[in-house]
């Protein structure tokens, strides 16, 4: 389990850093572009493990560990791997618990809330609330403090052109996204960075839709500041308006906060281009590491000349359940490298029989062990479902 979710993270991580150059290369600054790009990787990122699984199954050696005999005991010591997925998942749990009772909250603001049948409303889902101070949209409602009544028609039709962007560009979905994500891979530095960076162009796309109807950037400026200042309950499932105020002001004060949107099909094709990013991340399969392990191994030193062919060792019972697993074994080597004793150090996840796979694999695998006397190698088998070429066809 830890080891998938290490494999997956790391993919997702390749994958943001990849489109990170990428649009510094290409000088991307659009935001809207921007953030469709983001958001393709978001949905990368939320089904990668469904590719990294969705393939036949082989079995493939990531690496080869030399262990000596004290570090093999230490290891077979114990394992703190349940514990550790026990950790993850009840961490993992509580953020969970807490993004649904935040949604939730909203749910009950939204159902409270008095419905605007004013003019200015009559194209969105306008709803009142004295629950919350500031203006928020909620999926496709957008929610309004009870002191609306008091805003001058420029401060209004600025929330409404702001509010009405969200609606449009879907933003509120993609913060749910983006939180589902970090609440999945919290570990991830990727999903933190993802939630924070959506939502900040969410904002500055829809500050420049706000622009465009008031035309008038210091005003602007002005609204938001004030809503800054208000203070008071704030909707963590929602975006809020006064959310980041700080940054998107100076944005607009320099004259940053105005960009052009681009068509459809530019903001299609920015997500589109992460697509090819996304099934070589998912995809790629490195050279097993036991080959440059064996090549860079000391001629004294016992090494694994050849594997078998794997396939057939996948237990049956993973198969059907669709489960990856790690064995770490330690073999016993003869002084004409046949194997004397198979020791199961590590099976991550029990019961599945990756164990049993496991030793039956390490019996077969061919060994060369020139030190003259009895020796040890440990090494560890990844047993995972995916395309691409089987250890032993890569090995040959």
């Amino acid at each position: 389990m830890i080891s998938v979710l290490i494999d997956t993270m790391l993919r997702s991580l390749a994958l943001g850093i990849a489109v990170g150059l990428a649009l510094c290369v290409f000088r991307v600054r659009n935001p809207h572009l921007q953030k469709s790009a983001w958001t393709a990787v978001l949905v990368a990122a939320l089904v990668m493990p469904l590719l990294m699984r969705a393939h036949g199954a082989v079995i493939h050696a990531p690496g080869v560990l030399t262990l000596t005999p004290d570090a093999v005991s230490a290891a077979a010591s114990g394992s703190v791997r349940p514990g550790l997925v026990a950790i993850y998942g009840a961490v993992s749990l509580f953020m969970c618990l807490r993004h649904i009772v935040s949604i939730a909250r909203l749910v009950r603001i939204r159902r409270r809330a008095r419905r605007v049948a004013d003019v200015w409303a009559a194209d969105l889902q306008v709803r009142v609330t004295s629950e919350l101070s500031g203006p928020a949209t909620f999926g496709a409602t957008v929610l309004l403090p009870a002191e609306h009544v008091h805003w001058s028609p420029q401060k209004r039709e600025a929330v409404m052109a702001h509010e009405r962007a969200h609606v449009r560009s879907h933003d509120c979905q993609r913060l749910w996204l983006a939180r589902l994500y970090q609440c999945m891979f919290w570990l991830n530095p990727l999903a933190w960075w993802l939630e924070r960076r959506i939502a900040s162009l969410a904002e500055e796309t829809s500050d420049a839709a706000a622009l465009q109807v008031v035309g008038d950037a210091p005003a602007y400026a002005q609204i938001l500041l004030e809503f800054a200042a208000a203070g008071g309950r704030t909707a963590p499932a929602a975006m809020g308006m006064s959310s980041r105020v700080a940054s998107r002001i100076e944005r607009i004060v320099e004259g940053r906060g105005a960009p052009g949107e681009p068509r459809v099909w530019r903001r299609f094709a920015a997500a589109a281009a992460i697509v090819p990013a996304m099934l070589l991340c998912a995809t790629l399969q490195f050279a097993p590491a036991h080959l440059a392990s064996a090549r860079g191994a000391a001629a004294n030193s016992p090494r694994i000349l050849g594997w078998p062919r794997l396939v057939k060792y996948f237990p049956a019972k993973a198969r059907r359940a669709g489960v990856d697993g790690w064995v770490t074994v330690a073999v016993t080597l003869d002084d004409r490298g046949q194997p004397l004793d198979v020791r199961i150090v590590t099976e991550d996840p029990r019961n599945f029989g990756f164990g049993t796979a496991a030793a039956a694999v390490a019996r077969v695998v061919k060994y060369s062990n020139p030190t003259g006397h009895n020796a040890q190698i440990g090494f560890r088998m990844k047993f995972a479902l995916h395309h691409g070429p089987s250890p032993a066809r890569a090995a040959r």
